[in-house]
């Protein structure tokens, strides 16, 4: 629906990122991404716009990364985006930038024009550390969320 990459398939891109970082001594960033209030919009507003929302979302970010970056749902309104040959602070920048963009984006509904406010996303972000496994990069990226 969105566009991104499956749960199933960020799974398995992360076994092989971090495997591939470790040999390589590659930087591996993470971002976890979790729209705030989510479950407040689908309750008021129904499924079909907030899976509209999640489009938008999901459009600004793959708009934002580029490259070899790795955009995937995790699971409802979470997803993420791991990026290789990317340290920490280079990953906290693209979360801002892609924060503000979703911030900035003025949202109604379709056939009322209903404006829906702000949309607001939260994010984690997490560089991997050698020899850490991916359980405990990923919860360190889900805390820091």
């Amino acid at each position: 629906m969105t566009g991104l990459a499956n749960r199933k398939s960020f799974d398995e891109y992360i076994q092989t990122a971090v495997a591939e970082g470790e040999q390589d001594k590659q930087s591996l960033s993470i971002i976890f991404c979790d729209l705030d209030y989510f479950r407040y919009c689908n309750a008021k507003h129904g499924h079909l716009l907030s899976d509209q929302v999640l489009k938008v979302v999901a459009n600004i970010t793959k708009a934002t990364v580029k490259g070899r970056d790795f955009d995937a749902s995790y699971g409802g309104e979470e997803s993420t985006t791991t990026m290789i040959n990317t340290l920490l602070e280079g990953a906290k920048a693209i979360a801002e930038v892609i924060r503000e963009e979703i911030s900035a984006k003025h949202n109604q509904c379709r056939d009322s024009k209903e404006s829906l406010g702000q949309i607001t996303m939260s994010f984690g972000v997490a560089n991997y550390c050698v020899s850490e496994g991916v359980d405990s990069y990923l919860q360190r990226a889900d805390r820091a969320l």
